[in-house]
């Protein structure tokens, strides 16, 4: 964003007229920069997330909120771990099992 002369300038937001020297930190957290690469993650790494989260044992939530996932991902994610049985349920706690944990030694080997 160009610095302002003084003058009364457009926001290049087109959000209203104001002084961008003054509101430039408003303008910015209101539209954030155009410029993110965002870098989306492997099937691979997401998998690897939620047994690194339930390693000790973690409740769903806990694996939403340490995956960084929603609930609507995280649901498909452990079903399908369950079933090639890299995760187990036990009452409310989710826990890698030793071939989940066979599964993120390799993965950490290969890199992924």
């Amino acid at each position: 964003m160009r610095e302002s002369s003084g003058l009364r300038d457009k926001c290049p937001y087109k959000h209203s007229i104001c002084s961008m020297r003054k509101h430039k930190h408003i303008c910015q957290a209101l539209y954030p920069i155009r410029d993110v690469i965002i870098i989306r993650r492997s099937r691979t790494a997401i998998s690897v997330e939620i047994l690194r989260a339930a390693m000790e044992g973690a409740k769903k939530t806990h694996i939403v909120y340490r995956a960084n996932l929603n609930f609507e991902v995280v649901n498909r994610y452990l079903t399908m771990l369950e079933e090639k049985g890299l995760i187990e349920k036990r009452d409310n706690l989710y826990i890698t099992t030793e071939k989940g944990k066979e599964f993120q030694e390799i993965a950490r080997e290969l890199g992924l």
